[in-house]
């Protein structure tokens, strides 16, 4: 399969995946500024879904295409810049398209910055998705492959990890944490380390970089307010899980929330960093 759809999604994905007030914004200066990008740069986003990146780009007026296997997540984009209030003076100038990131409907040379955010853990076949986005970047240009990674900030130390808990009772049941998702784990340093992600680019002819493009505080969130994320399978990687793992996991869960987590009613925030490797290619580098 080319990936996971997020249809049944779209309605939540901003309460688990959205930035708080600013920080999208403070996303889209970052790769501004580390691409050098202007209004007549175009941009490409891959799994573009909501637009929780996309979104303050087209609003700015940037030259913006995003594709998605969902529809209607890129229907809550449509409906969010309906909603927004337009730029004086700055047309919004973007496209939208259903369609798979491993085969993408665009000739050759056609971009100069592509961005693919906390998507290729979910995409069968990244290495095509890579070679697809390498064929339709401008070089010299950017790849710029995303992700966030997040660090406690006031978790009490005899708390344990609310996820590292949710996959270890999976595993105990018989679901590896690496069979929920087809493409790159989402743990970002060790899917550069075992996916073999930066030797591949590298062998592609690409300069890599891997650099933080910011850091921002999230809201607070307690644990049991991300216990009932999985038990509600909000997140893609328990929608396959089957009912009756599924059922057990959470008895397993909802006791362990209450013997293991002193305060588990007690938010704490988190530090997030927009990581990205950034891949770049020579001027004369074919396609």
């Amino acid at each position: 399969m080319p990936g996971i759809a997020f249809d049944q999604a779209a309605d939540y994905y901003d309460q688990t995946r959205g930035f708080r007030e600013g920080v999208a914004e403070q996303v889209r200066d970052a790769i501004l500024a580390y691409t050098g990008a202007t209004l007549s740069t175009r941009f490409l986003e891959l799994g573009v879904g909501t637009g929780r990146i996309a979104l303050p780009f087209i609003q700015a007026g940037y030259d913006y295409t995003g594709i998605d296997l969902s529809q209607p997540m890129m229907e809550r984009l449509e409906s969010k810049l309906s909603q927004a209030p337009a730029t004086p003076g700055q047309p919004r100038r973007y496209a939208l398209f259903q369609g798979d990131v491993t085969a993408l409907p665009f000739t050759a040379n056609s971009f100069d910055v592509i961005i693919a955010a906390h998507v290729l853990h979910l995409v069968d076949g990244w290495q095509k998705a890579l070679d697809e986005a390498k064929r339709v970047l401008r070089k010299p240009g950017f790849l710029m492959l995303s992700h966030e990674e997040q660090k406690p900030l006031t978790v009490q130390p005899e708390t344990p990890n609310v996820n590292r808990q949710w996959y270890k009772i999976l595993e105990d049941l018989g679901v590896k944490h690496a069979e929920l998702q087809p493409g790159i784990r989402p743990q970002w340093d060790s899917a550069k380390r075992d996916s073999g992600l930066v030797d591949y680019l590298r062998g592609m002819g690409a300069q890599v970089e891997d650099v933080t493009l910011l850091e921002y505080t999230t809201p607070p969130l307690s644990p049991r307010q991300l216990a009932q994320r999985h038990i509600d399978r909000m997140y893609s990687s328990d929608w396959h899980l089957s009912d009756e793992v599924h059922a057990e996991a959470v008895r397993r869960f909802k006791t362990w929330l209450d013997e293991s987590c002193p305060e588990p009613d007690k938010p704490s925030s988190v530090t997030s960093y927009f990581k990205t490797l950034a891949a770049t290619w020579p001027q004369n580098s074919k396609s």
